[in-house]
């Protein structure tokens, strides 16, 4: 094996080969590409709900839909979610229960989508690159947040939302999005700007991040010529965001990757890429332990409840799931010892609260089957297992409300999707996704 050849599972196949139909491939590309006009909107949070008709429309025109067997334990996950709709006791939580279904049911749609798509018409190379463009425009964001940190403003959506809606203080964060969330804890000398566009809160901003970095180098390896250098440029001045958000669980979802990716490299024996790849992460590493970005984050820590605070929801959120194991509370209530909801702060207690033991297990084990069954994936799409790995971590502290769960399960449907043995990008030339000689 050549040591800079991508990390090969001997064991896979292409019998499967061929996909079952030529969808086109704007839905997908559009969701990724034009995210920021659906943010300026003010539906940033509604993109993919309002794609997934598309995509099931054109889902039902072809003449068989191929599910993968992996997707059985979400699909069960679903109806049980369904199910907890019996918990819903009032109007607004029942638009959150519908907002959320939708955003399961939009990343199904979007995973079959990619999974049943031709390669002549949806490349790995353009699910890459749009996934890439979405980091890209994650990164800019970010740089809004840094420069114009007081900064907010009315999207259109604003104007004509009901009053009821708008005075909901989540709601309003989407439709009336700041820069940065400004914020100084109690007794806390120094007021933290945290970077947060082009979403509601700087922790969707860390996690979209964190998720979209393995598609972001694999865009770096795609792209020729002055464009590899402007991508590049970007990467490296994504740090300025990135440092400033002082965003703990970003940091551990990066370094599970990398420890993850370091360790793949070890076990294929490949100690060119292990030693450049810990040389260009440790580099990355002194740089934020020089620009005090450590010592910023154990200042905030030391004068923020966040840790205590987050444990005692964390208690709370599995005694009262307790008296509702079956199908939960349908969603958050109101926590009787803080002044947060219940069934927050990292979407596997989101999952066990509002829809029970049962929906936690189905979709935890759904998180870890996609990852497992994509371990062989090769080339470019060893990006995309990197993905579903890092997500069955952060699912624990992390919210995947918005477009983080949706380019979760496109990255299962890209590492799932049979590979043509002379699969062709856009361009003509020829991918890294090869017949293994037998």
């Amino acid at each position: 094996m050549s040591q800079w050849q991508p990390l090969v599972d001997r064991g896979i196949t292409n019998d499967g080969a061929g996909a079952t139909g030529d969808l086109p491939a704007w839905p997908i590309l559009v969701l990724y590409w034009l995210f920021p006009v659906f943010w300026l909107l003010g539906v940033g949070v509604f993109a993919p709900i309002l794609l997934a008709p598309v995509l099931l429309a054109y889902l039902l025109l072809l003449p068989d839909v191929r599910f993968p067997a992996v997707l059985v334990p979400w699909l069960a996950f679903i109806v049980v979610v369904i199910g907890s709709v019996v918990g819903i006791d009032t109007f607004g939580r029942g638009i959150g229960f519908l907002y959320r279904l939708g955003n399961y049911v939009a990343a199904t749609l979007a995973l079959l989508y990619v999974y049943n798509s031709s390669h002549r018409t949806l490349s790995d190379r353009q699910v890459i690159m749009a996934l890439a463009a979405f980091w890209g425009w994650i990164v800019l964001g970010g740089m809004l947040g840094v420069f114009f940190e007081d900064q907010s403003f009315r999207t259109p959506l604003s104007f004509v939302m009901p009053d009821f809606l708008l005075s909901n203080d989540l709601v309003q964060a989407w439709v009336i999005p700041n820069l940065s969330e400004v914020q100084q804890p109690w007794g806390s000398p120094v007021v933290f700007a945290r970077p947060s566009a082009p979403f509601a809160y700087t922790n969707a901003w860390g996690c979209n991040y964190a998720l979209l970095f393995p598609f972001a180098l694999g865009a770096l390896t795609i792209l020729q010529g002055w464009r590899r250098w402007a991508f590049g440029t970007l990467m490296l001045l994504s740090v300025i965001p990135v440092a400033a958000t002082l965003n703990r669980g970003m940091f551990l979802a990066l370094g599970v990757g990398l420890g993850y990716v370091l360790l793949r490299l070890a076990l294929e024996g490949r100690i060119v890429w292990l030693v450049s790849v810990a040389a260009l992460a440790g580099g990355a590493g002194l740089v934020m332990v020089a620009a005090g970005v450590i010592d910023r984050i154990i200042l905030r820590t030391t004068y923020s409840t966040t840790n205590v605070g987050r444990l005692a929801l964390y208690q709370e959120t599995f005694q009262r799931t307790l008296e509702s194991p079956l199908l939960g509370w349908g969603g958050p209530r109101p926590s009787r010892l803080i002044g947060v909801s219940v069934g927050t702060q990292g979407h596997i207690w989101n999952v066990m609260f509002s829809h029970g033991f049962l929906a936690l297990a189905l979709f935890v084990g759904s998180i870890l089957l996609f990852a497992w069954s994509t371990r062989h994936a090769v080339g470019l799409r060893f990006a995309a297992h990197v993905t579903l790995v890092m997500s069955a971590t952060a699912i624990i502290y992390y919210g995947f409300d918005g477009p983080q769960m949706v380019t979760a399960l496109v990255a299962a449907g890209l590492a799932l999707r049979p590979a043509g043995p002379t699969e062709q990008d856009v361009t003509g030339e020829v991918s890294e996704f090869r017949r293994p000689e037998p």
